[in-house]
């Protein structure tokens, strides 16, 4: 077993070393990121971002309990996509599933109470259909 260890630590070491290892992009001088670079090429890089709905941390901040809550909730996202449409990312991934509850509307699962601040109560709208909505608006 040490002689394994041994040889795969050696192994390591010449990778790491050097030896071996060619330069993965041809490209050469110095390169600085741009935000212009960054909105003309949105379909050759992917620059993500995770929305997790878990606790309230990203969104939502304000619980659907009224039509006027609801409105809110939903410009709430919106600022959000719009904040990171303006610094260059053009993938959002959202957490739709918590602990057994959703986001969206289910026969299996009940709904998140991070919507409405009560567990397995309907918020008034899809919030998973309207995410994708005003995404695929932001391109």
């Amino acid at each position: 077993m040490f002689r394994l260890i041994r040889r795969l630590s050696l192994i390591c070491l010449w990778f790491l070393s050097g030896a071996g290892i060619t330069p993965l992009s041809a490209q050469t001088g110095d390169y600085t990121f741009s935000l212009n670079d960054a909105l003309r090429h949105p379909k050759y890089e992917t620059r993500a971002v995770w929305l997790t709905t878990l606790k309230n941390l990203d969104w939502p901040r304000t619980p659907a309990t009224s039509p006027a809550n609801v409105r809110r909730q939903q410009e709430e996202l919106c600022q959000i996509l719009d904040e990171l449409q303006r610094t260059g990312i053009n993938t959002v991934i959202l957490q739709t599933r918590l602990r057994d509850d959703v986001i969206y509307p289910s026969d299996l699962q009940p709904w998140a109470a991070c919507l409405t601040g009560t567990p397995d109560k309907a918020p008034g709208y899809d919030p998973l259909a309207f995410a994708i909505e005003e995404c695929h608006k932001r391109g």
